[in-house]
């Protein structure tokens, strides 16, 4: 049985070289990688959408809620799409329709 040796830290930044370099090599890895690490795509809604949606959001109770300090995000579900609403970075929220497919 193997036992996990202690990486120096040159060896962790020559692995972590290997490891991006073989995902610039591969385009299908790379934006498998950059999907899992920024999470689904967003759409960030804008004019008569964003009026009609930020309308119905308002009837509706989030899901989830997270406050960063600085910023804040409501989650919410409506009629199975996803979206976030985040206040905090422009006078009006922002709300981002969330592609989970």
């Amino acid at each position: 049985m193997q036992q996990n040796k202690k990486l120096t830290q040159a060896e962790e930044l020559e692995k972590m070289r290997n490891f991006t370099d073989e995902l610039v090599k591969d385009p299908i890895r790379l934006k498998e990688f950059l999907r899992k690490i920024q999470g689904p795509p967003r759409r960030e809604l804008k004019d008569k959408e964003y009026d009609q949606i930020w309308l119905l959001l308002q009837m509706l109770e989030p899901t989830r809620e997270s406050n960063n300090q600085r910023t804040w995000t409501s989650e919410y579900v409506l009629n199975g799409k996803q979206y976030h609403v985040t206040y905090g970075l422009e006078e009006n929220p922002i709300i981002e329709e969330v592609d989970n497919d």
